[in-house]
Order: C-alpha cells, then structure tokens, then sequence
C-alpha cells in the first residue's frame, strides 16, 4: 500500500527546499478496510493472524532515507520526482526536528519497516493537519495494516490538538480503493479539480473532523 497527499507539501512554507510536493495517495484495501465499526485492536489481531507481529515507532533515524526510498519505489505508483520529495522529508525532520512540521509513524515486522506515514500541522493554520504521505510494502498488503496507520496517524494528530484532516488523491480509477478507504474512515470530498494532474487525472481532496 503506498499513500501520499496528492496536493503538494510546501517545503518553503516551512523554510525547507523551495519547492511543493503532496503526492497521489494509493491505499490498497479489504473487506476490514471498509468497515469503520471495526476496532484498531481488531485489525491488530488480524495481522497477528498471518504470523505478522508488527511494532509502531515514531522517532525517525538517519536509515529511514533509505526505508522510505524503498517503501516508496516498491508500490509502483510514484514517479522519481516523488520518490525524492518523500526522502526530502525525512531529511527535513532529520535536520530541523519538530521544526520541520513533518512527523513520521513507522510500522515494523521482523525488524524491517513494511511502512510508514508522515503527516503535520498545515502552516498558518490553528489546528489542521494534512496527512501527506502513507505507504505499505506490497508484500504486506491488503491486511489491514493501511487501515490501522491511518487510525494510528489519527490518533497522534489529534494528541497533539489537530481538529481537521486533509488528504489528497487521484480521480482516476486506479485509485478507487483509496477513496474508499478515506469513505470508510469517516473523510468526506472536499474539492474536486478537473484534470488537476494531467488531462483525465483529476485531484481530489478529503477532509475529516475530529469530534
């Protein structure tokens, strides 16, 4: 599974490379997916099911430039411009820490990151939070590990006082699954942009708020 928000991160905005990036989010998914009355617990439970016992970390370490080059590249679904604007972030938190505004949560099986997702506070902003990337190694997916970042990724945005979640995608058929994940998660269509990406590939934004 591999996501990221498709609506640019301004880097500069946050005194960083001077350039933007929120990437198309792709999250494969399953029948648990689309259930939102089912727990994180459960899904835990699920993956522990298919001999997985997956560990969750947030500090982020000089490797994970690598890691998340790797988790990236593996989906499929990302261009190297945005292989690259991923690792740019870890180096940003790498360089500026909580200053960077990019956070990271890494899920972990064997000693290995099977995947990942970065997320921050939207600047000038009092309490909104995009979501920019998420990712899941293919040989992980459709277990329910998307489902449980995403609700895990929750869950830290709104301990540290976010309120409003964004997220991005495509309009394309290819990433139907991605937003019936965001559905199924309670995230509403926000906008709708025509042929926002190319002609036919339209940008999709979704945004959910945390009671």
């Amino acid at each position: 599974m591999a996501a990221m928000n498709t609506s640019k991160i301004s880097l500069d905005k946050r005194q960083g490379p001077p350039y933007s990036s929120r990437i198309k989010t792709y999250l494969p998914i399953n029948q648990r997916d689309l259930n939102p009355s089912a727990s994180l617990q459960e899904d835990d439970e699920n993956v522990n099911m298919m001999d997985l016992k997956v560990a969750f970390r947030q500090d982020i370490r000089p490797s994970d430039r690598a890691t998340v080059r790797k988790l990236v590249e593996a989906t499929g679904f990302f261009s190297g411009d945005e292989t690259a604007i991923a690792v740019e972030l870890v180096e940003e938190r790498l360089a500026r820490g909580d200053a960077s505004g990019y956070h990271f949560l890494f899920a972990e099986a064997g000693g290995e990151a099977i995947g990942y997702a970065c997320y921050g506070p939207v600047p000038a902003t009092l309490c909104s939070y995009d979501i920019y990337w998420m990712a899941v190694h293919p040989d992980f997916q459709r277990r329910g590990l998307g489902r449980e970042l995403l609700g895990r990724t929750e869950v830290l945005i709104r301990e540290q006082g976010g309120r409003q979640i964004y997220m991005d995608t495509s309009g394309r058929a290819q990433y139907e699954p991605t937003r019936l994940l965001y559905e199924g998660r309670g995230y509403r269509q926000a906008a709708y942009l025509p042929d926002y990406y190319a002609p036919g590939d339209a940008k999709v934004i979704y945004e959910k708020f945390m009671v």
